[in-house]
């Protein structure tokens, strides 16, 4: 404000250039527990909608890899190889990188290519609409926040499977850095915030080290004799 007062000539100095600007806070990402991941990927084969099979294939590998909303949508057919089980992905400021592709999401996509509903196509972009042409990027909001609504009673996000897909594995045990190295990001920093909402990671690991969890177990234990 007083930035735009000097500007404006109506004060000579900002009085506050020197302060320090609070830090804000980043929330915590939602995320999907192992049970709902499940239920909202299989939502499409149960639901038997309308391009079910696409769906199903978006929705498997939104949280098979771990991708933004922008990278699944500007997928090609000829960044996927099913044999060798990966995708070649766009990431921000055009970085490339190679993500695994679980089991799940290859069989999806090859039945989603084998369909009716992939040869309308128009274009190299693997996921079309019924015109054959690119879904939108609020196509995909839409169509995610329905399948979520239906089977989980709660709109959720496509980032929220990449939020659930990061934290799932760091749950499992998979090195942070590797996380990153999927997740895309160039700073390890911005992956450090999935271990903070990895909660039953870290009460394991509590429960396993601190002195007073651990005792408990032994102080139940009988006494050797003397």
């Amino acid at each position: 404000f007083y930035d735009f007062l000097v500007r404006e000539g109506k004060v000579r100095e900002n009085p506050a250039r020197f302060a320090t600007r609070p830090k804000v806070g980043r929330d915590l990402p939602d995320v999907l527990s192992v049970e709902e991941a499940r239920r909202l990927v299989e939502a499409p084969a149960e639901l038997k909608r309308p391009f079910w099979r696409r769906d199903a294939a978006i929705l498997e590998t939104l949280y098979s890899c771990g991708l933004r909303a922008s990278e699944i949508l500007s997928l090609r057919i000829s960044d996927v190889d099913l044999e060798a089980g990966f995708l070649r992905v766009r990431g921000k400021g055009g970085k490339e990188r190679v993500v695994p592709l679980g089991s799940y999401a290859a069989k999806a996509i090859k039945r989603y290519l084998q369909s009716a509903e992939s040869r309308i196509r128009k274009t190299d972009t693997l996921f079309v609409n019924r015109y054959g042409e690119r879904l939108s990027d609020r196509y995909l909001r839409r169509l995610v926040a329905d399948y979520s609504q239906s089977v989980l009673g709660k709109r959720v996000h496509p980032h929220t499977l990449r939020h659930s897909f990061a934290t799932h594995l760091l749950d499992a045990g998979m090195d942070l850095r590797f996380v990153q190295e999927l997740l895309g990001h160039a700073k390890v920093t911005t992956t450090q915030i999935y271990t903070h909402i990895s909660l039953s990671r870290l009460m394991e690991v509590y429960h396993r080290c601190h002195p007073r969890c651990a005792a408990s177990t032994r102080l139940s234990s009988p006494a050797p004799p003397r």
